[in-house]
């Protein structure tokens, strides 16, 4: 009886693993037993948008922050990151567009990126004034 039991229990377990995957056969890959899915691809935006030049101040007073200048400005003739605070003939790129709303301190639509060059507090007070 016990060769019974013991061929029984055997077959059992021999079964579930057999269910659950483990036949003594070598593991499916991961694509074999897990779904496709398919990433989305990102928009890169550089290529998408048309992109100019921005000048943002008042009068001779300009409001991209320290170092966060796209290219070169009166004082600096290296390009990228080389301004000094309130430098007016500092610039960024941004979206065809963009300019003119953010010189009125309207930042609908603009990245974060873009507000991140931007000391959007000294802008505000200035044309409050």
């Amino acid at each position: 009886m016990s060769k019974l039991i013991n061929s029984s229990i055997f077959t059992a377990i021999t079964g579930a693993l057999i269910l659950m995957g483990c036949d003594g056969k070598k593991p499916a890959a991961k694509t074999d037993i897990m779904p496709t899915v398919k990433k989305e691809s990102k928009v890169d935006v550089k290529k998408d948008v048309e992109m100019e030049k921005c000048f943002i101040k008042k009068g001779d007073v300009g409001f991209i922050k320290e170092y966060k200048a796209d290219c070169e400005s009166a004082d600096s003739k290296d390009c990228t990151a080389t301004n000094k605070a309130g430098d007016p003939t500092a610039w960024i790129l941004v979206p065809k567009g963009q300019c003119d709303k953010i010189n009125m301190n309207n930042f609908e639509g603009v990245s974060e990126k873009i507000k991140a060059k931007i000391d959007l507090d000294a802008l505000k007070a200035a044309l409050e004034k």
